[in-house]
């Protein structure tokens, strides 16, 4: 929406669907691992509902839509409402 790159995002539980996870997401170079004992270690999951089925089920769900076809349609007339809705109440 601001045409701004972030090197870093972290996601809360939108990204599940109301459920309870989190996310963050960055460049190589900031999510790289740090732990020379473990070198092909690719994600690092430590919560209580890491890995629940429901929980990556409802993740996967959500980020299927927003990475779908019909995503940019949908957040193009969610910010055309909320633009509108802005000049009906200022």
């Amino acid at each position: 929406m601001f045409d701004v790159r972030a090197d870093m995002v972290v996601y809360g539980t939108t990204v599940g669907g109301s459920m309870p996870s989190g996310v963050a997401c960055g460049c190589a170079d900031l999510m790289r691992r740090f732990e020379p004992d473990r070198p092909m270690r690719l994600a690092y999951v430590a919560s209580t509902f890491s890995g629940h089925p429901r929980v990556m089920s409802a993740m996967d769900a959500v980020l299927g839509w927003a990475t779908g076809l019909d995503a940019p349609a949908a957040y193009a007339e969610m910010h055309r409402r909320c633009a509108t809705w802005a000049l009906v109440t200022h």
